[in-house]
């Protein structure tokens, strides 16, 4: 500092460069405060030891589908004696980080008693173990794995000849 208590140019340059790497490294720091929570609560919302948790049957009051191949879906509600099947093709899931882009066989709007509902897209990932997605919404969906996509074929199969008001979409 002068005399006159104003710092001069060479202090002003120190105290800048000193201000810019503090900066730095605070910034270095939250990114990766944030990058381990933000892990922290994929892990702690995914778990890979625990799939989607469907409700039990006696919660569900209607399940709508949407199956087929493109060009050739039909829309019905799948019979409350399907429900169980339906479930058990479904389980055990595991969260699937690694989720592609497969063939969509259909989905299934899970309505529940409070209200809610459960959107689930239904995938052929063409292995013995299926895939699908299910959240309360389709923004708000997760990837899984699991299942038996044959399981789930032969159930919707079933449950669309056995609906009364399946209707083909094109």
């Amino acid at each position: 500092m002068n005399p006159a208590g104003i710092p001069t140019r060479a202090e002003l340059r120190h105290h800048s460069r000193r201000g810019m790497l503090i900066g730095f490294a605070a910034g270095l720091v939250f990114a990766v405060v944030l990058s381990t929570i933000i892990e922290g609560f994929k892990k702690s919302r995914h778990s890979g030891e625990h799939g989607f948790p469907f409700p039990n049957v006696g919660s569900i009051t209607r399940i709508e589908a949407r199956y087929g191949m493109a060009g050739q879906q039909a829309r019905f509600d799948v019979p409350a004696a399907n429900w169980p099947a339906l479930l058990a093709a479904l389980s055990p899931s595991r969260f699937d980080d690694n989720a592609m882009k497969w063939l969509v066989i259909g989905d299934l709007k899970i309505h529940l008693i409070g209200g809610e509902s459960i959107s689930v897209d239904l995938y052929d990932p063409h292995e013995s173990e299926g895939a699908f997605s299910a959240g309360p919404s389709f923004e708000t969906r997760t990837d899984y794995r699991g299942g038996s996509t044959a399981a789930l074929k032969s159930v919707l199969d079933d449950a669309q000849r056995s609906a009364p008001t399946a209707k083909a979409e094109n």
